[in-house]
């Protein structure tokens, strides 16, 4: 079945992951920072996959994508260059892709 999901990338990596080496470039303290932030409630409503690859790739579901639109990203812009977000979405076919993971915010499709 086809769906809608939305990838949202920094750079050409994802946006979790860029503000995490953007945290560990311009922080004396990143480890403290990042825990700060991953805490807060901006970003505990998405769950963290229990796992993730190098050839996995993470999208929003349609209420992942508002709720990150709504909470995540306005805390994520004071770190990093919102000209170089990259928000894209896609129409993926479930059965044509491999989904490791899926909760009702996210899926994660191993390449």
């Amino acid at each position: 079945m086809k769906k809608s999901y939305w990838r949202v990338s920094y750079n050409g990596i994802g946006i979790y992951e860029a503000l995490k080496k953007q945290l560990w470039t311009i922080n004396k303290f990143p480890r403290d920072e990042w825990n700060a932030i991953k805490n807060s409630k901006a970003f505990t409503w998405l769950k963290t996959p229990p796992m993730y690859s190098n050839n996995s790739y993470s999208y929003f579901t349609e209420l992942g994508y508002t709720l990150f639109m709504e909470k995540t990203f306005p805390i994520i812009i004071n770190y990093l260059d919102k000209e170089n977000i990259m928000i894209e979405k896609f129409i993926l076919d479930d059965l044509n892709i491999k989904i490791v993971y899926r909760d009702e915010h996210q899926i994660v499709v191993e390449q």
